[in-house]
């Protein structure tokens, strides 16, 4: 595996400004560790400065390093760090898409989506072929609120890798959002076939289904029976069945010994999704409420909450997180 691991790290840039391709040209030791990622990012930033310091390096290897670096600040939470080492990249080798991508990151950790937004569109210029470029840029779109442009690239991702289940899972999330109820169905079913166990996309599925009028109560059942059911999907589960109240769920999530924000969130979100089903419309907006001050980095959930929000109460329109 190592071998291997080295093998793909050996990238080359042949020419000065050109993206990286695949060379037989060997890259020095102090390279090769800062290319591999540390899971301390201590080491990844250690090793990477080491590369740079040592000198010697062609301009594609040194745009190799600094972009690694950077990666490893951005991590840490550096994002001025992190812009200085990939601007440095782009400096070296102006067409590295990896590098503009990379960038993109940073400015979202600085919030700044437009500028992550031009990185990302430079990203897929350069190397149009890559379904993650379409996949990055479709989630931060759908963050800004541009579901419609997020759908057309998850189109484009899963027309290149039809297996793809998490752009499959997004996208169902993205017509979801739109109110394309039923429409999101068939990706949610996809999802499911494609992460067999997975709890969340039939409970999406189900409420899809509810919210398009059209319930499945056998197609629920059979999913369930390819479940095991533990953790948080288990009191939902008993919740959309009936067997559970939602105060109960609600006073377990807060009262989690693991903090488990995550679950909270989620009983948060497919709360407010309970309520609709049910014609509570002010105790959706009460659970959406809470899902998004729960919800922060948990991306999905969180724009659901924020569109239910925005079109159960007209006050919050001009607020979220576009």
């Amino acid at each position: 595996m190592m071998k291997l691991l080295i093998a793909a790290l050996a990238v080359i840039l042949l020419a000065d400004n050109s993206p990286p391709r695949a060379g037989a040209q060997p890259i020095p030791e102090v390279v090769t560790r800062c290319l591999i990622r540390e899971r301390d990012t201590n080491g990844t930033l250690n090793n990477c400065t080491e590369a740079i310091s040592a000198g010697g390096l062609t301009t594609q290897l040194r745009a190799l390093v600094y972009n690694a670096r950077g990666q490893a600040n951005c991590w840490r939470g550096e994002y001025d760090l992190a812009l200085a080492d990939q601007n440095e990249a782009i400096r070296l080798v102006p067409n590295f898409p990896d590098a503009y991508r990379d960038r993109a990151s940073c400015y979202l950790g600085k919030n700044d989506p437009k500028a992550a937004l031009a990185n990302y569109d430079e990203a897929i210029r350069l190397s149009p072929g890559t379904p993650g470029y379409y996949r990055d840029r479709a989630w931060l779109l759908n963050w800004m609120g541009l579901h419609d442009r997020a759908l057309a690239d998850y189109d484009h991702v899963i027309a290149m890798r039809p297996r793809f289940n998490t752009a499959i899972d997004e996208r169902a999330k993205t017509l979801f959002n739109l109110g394309r109820y039923g429409e999101a169905g068939p990706d949610f079913v996809r999802t499911i076939q494609l992460t067999p166990g997975d709890a969340y996309p039939v409970l999406w599925l189900h409420i899809d289904r509810l919210r398009a009028h059209t319930p499945d109560a056998e197609e629920f059942a059979a999913n369930i029976k390819t479940l095991g059911l533990s953790g948080w999907p288990a009191p939902l589960f008993s919740l959309f069945l009936g067997k559970a109240p939602l105060g109960t769920i609600e006073v377990e999530s807060a009262q989690s010994p693991l903090g488990d924000i995550e679950g909270e969130c989620e009983v948060a979100v497919f709360g407010g999704e309970f309520h609709l089903t049910r014609g509570e419309t002010g105790d959706a907006i009460q659970s959406f409420k809470e899902a998004v001050s729960v919800c922060n980095h948990i991306q999905n959930q969180y724009l659901t909450a924020w569109a239910e929000l925005k079109r159960l109460d007209p006050t919050l329109s001009a607020t979220g997180p576009w």
